[in-house]
């Protein structure tokens, strides 16, 4: 396990704690990610599968965060992430746009080990210092995923149980091994009393999806955001779904 102190040198304009956007596709643009990455934190752009489109994305986010990128160690990071669908995704397409523009990190989820194994490579290959982010939700995913990938960062979300004990369990492990690798936490997380209690549970930092569906910058219908402010009792009034999980195949 990492800190805070090992993300910073990896993304030296973010402040404690590190703070991501979800990379929600098709909500998450740039724009959100602009207005997140110039808080200090980590923005995302989503999934999309339209190459010229994320393309579009990209190029308006690099133009928006040219102050910030005039400032940073390496001149050719672009300081956002970028989010991957793996499963069903065309590497190429993909390894041409990490050449190209050079995120500073790349969230892979939805696919086998082996699979993101050949993703890693080849974004480490045509951007070097693009961090490795993947999202996984149980622990023996996350020791595969580890060791053969060797990512930068584990997005934690339980599939089954909370991350009050996925957390824990993954640092316990990573310390017996003496594994080095940042613990980012997600789902449940909503507000400072929640980023504070995945820190202390190990993490080094958080991401939050429903938070940031409330920003303006979000592509959502006003309906859906209207919904979320007047929402209450959340543990009642949630519904979970797996089911986007089960669209995009394998999920850990």
């Amino acid at each position: 396990m990492t800190t805070f102190t090992s993300l910073k040198t990896r993304l030296p304009w973010i402040q404690a704690p590190l703070i991501a956007n979800t990379p929600m596709s098709g909500v998450a643009t740039g724009e959100l990610a602009t207005v997140v990455t110039r808080a200090g934190d980590l923005g995302q752009i989503g999934y999309l599968d339209d190459m010229h489109a994320l393309s579009k994305e990209l190029d308006s986010t690099t133009k928006e965060l040219k102050d910030i990128i005039s400032t940073l160690p390496d001149p050719d990071q672009l300081p956002i992430g970028l989010g991957v669908n793996v499963f069903g995704s065309q590497i190429d397409a993909w390894m041409r746009l990490f050449a190209t523009y050079k995120p500073a990190a790349a969230w892979l989820s939805f696919a086998g080990t082996s699979e993101m194994k050949a993703w890693a490579e080849g974004i480490r290959k045509l951007s070097p210092k693009t961090d490795i982010w993947v999202q996984l939700g149980s622990v023996q995913a996350v020791m595969d995923v580890a060791q053969a990938c060797h990512p930068d960062a584990l997005v934690l979300q339980r599939t089954g149980a909370s991350i009050v004990s996925l957390i824990p369990e993954t640092a316990n492990a990573f310390q017996k091994l003496e594994i080095e690798i940042s613990l980012i936490a997600a789902v449940e997380i909503m507000d400072g009393r929640a980023t504070a209690a995945a820190l202390t549970l190990g993490a080094s930092g958080a991401v939050m999806g429903t938070r940031f569906l409330g920003a303006v910058e979000s592509h959502i219908p006003q309906i859906y955001r209207d919904a979320i402010f007047s929402a209450s009792d959340g543990g009642q009034s949630t519904a979970r779904s797996r089911v986007f999980d089960e669209i995009w195949g394998p999920n850990f």
